[in-house]
């Protein structure tokens, strides 16, 4: 929390330097609409998802978690994102166009341009990508993110999609806006239609009553159905509100170009732990610890025991493979 205060601290220092108080409400004034409206959107989307809202309230301090939850929307949006927004807003040779506004900021209605509101979507998604997948796979910085997957499974809804932790915000949320300001430089309405887009975006992703009907988007995009798999299974689907770039990361891998080691012996697939004729470790049907079946040979390594069946488990699976013709034969009979 120093650092945020002190970001502030000097945000503000420099707006005084540079930018006259006229400027300074106007452009507070605008940011506190856009934040209301986008609380007043959540609330609506919520009253949609009221199942969810129930289950999460009947849960073992899941009342505790909601408020919590809806007060980090209110202060993400408004006290983090309004000064955000005025700080961007007041450095129109760096951030934001040059108009004819006061200050130098374009007030105008019409400087909209939908190809630059386009890129800094795709842009914002790109490092959202980056920084999410960076929070789940670096050691030692998932507690930025630890605070959004306390809402699990059936209890996510539209409040959940700004219940972060104002370091996630900063970084997830507005600094993800970056590369495509410092591009374009865009017009204030550009910037304003910019996070529209992101903030309804990322609203329809924790918007459990449309899950079903995303599941019919193209794999290159990010449905509502990927990221509640996420919030069920954090391991994977790092992607948000447009491209899925796990899907372009999938089929850029150079693993699936490498040959598959050959088994020493043939192979046989049945739905149980010790069937088949070569049982060798990473080869043949063996189980997971979450009562899976492994076919193929990709999984390798060591089974993690849990419980005394696992252990027994394990020791099963670590026995010499039995290659004869005779056991060949019976396992493909069995």
């Amino acid at each position: 929390m120093g650092v945020l205060f002190a970001a502030f601290a000097y945000l503000a220092f420099m707006d005084a330097m540079w930018v006259d108080e006229a400027l300074h409400e106007r452009l507070a004034l605008e940011g506190m609409m856009m934040a209301v409206s986008m609380l007043l959107l959540t609330a609506l989307f919520e009253c949609f998802s009221l199942s969810s809202v129930r289950h999460l309230r009947s849960m073992a301090g899941g009342k505790d978690l909601y408020q919590q939850g809806w007060w980090c929307n209110l202060y993400n949006a408004i006290l983090i994102g309004v000064p955000m927004y005025v700080s961007v807003c007041s450095f129109p040779n760096f951030f934001i166009r040059r108009g004819i506004g006061p200050g130098g900021v374009e007030w105008s209605a019409g400087s909209l341009d939908v190809g630059e509101v386009t890129v800094t979507v795709l842009l914002h998604s790109l490092v959202y990508y980056l920084f999410h997948a960076a929070f789940h796979k670096v050691p030692g910085l998932f507690f930025v993110h630890q605070f959004h997957h306390r809402f699990r499974g059936r209890s996510v809804s539209p409040s959940t999609a700004l219940a972060v932790s104002p370091l996630e915000f900063l970084l997830d949320y507005i600094t993800a806006f970056g590369p495509g300001m410092v591009l374009f430089k865009p017009s204030r309405a550009t910037l304003q239609a910019s996070l529209v887009v992101v903030m309804g975006l990322n609203l329809l992703m924790h918007f459990p009553p449309v899950e079903d009907a995303s599941r019919w988007l193209p794999r290159i995009l990010v449905g509502t159905a990927d990221h509640l798999s996420h919030h069920k299974h954090p391991g994977h689907k790092f992607s948000g509100h447009t491209l899925s770039y796990d899907y372009f990361a999938e089929r850029l891998q150079l693993r699936a170009l490498l040959p598959r080691p050959r088994p020493l012996c043939a192979t046989v697939a049945q739905p149980r732990a010790g069937a088949g004729a070569c049982q060798m470790r990473g080869e043949g049907p063996r189980r997971s610890l979450n009562g899976d079946y492994i076919v193929s040979g990709l999984r390798r390594g060591p089974v993690w025991p849990r419980t005394a069946r696992h252990v027994k488990l394990g020791l099963r699976m670590m026995k010499p493979p039995d290659c004869s013709p005779v056991s060949v034969r019976q396992a493909n009979l069995a």
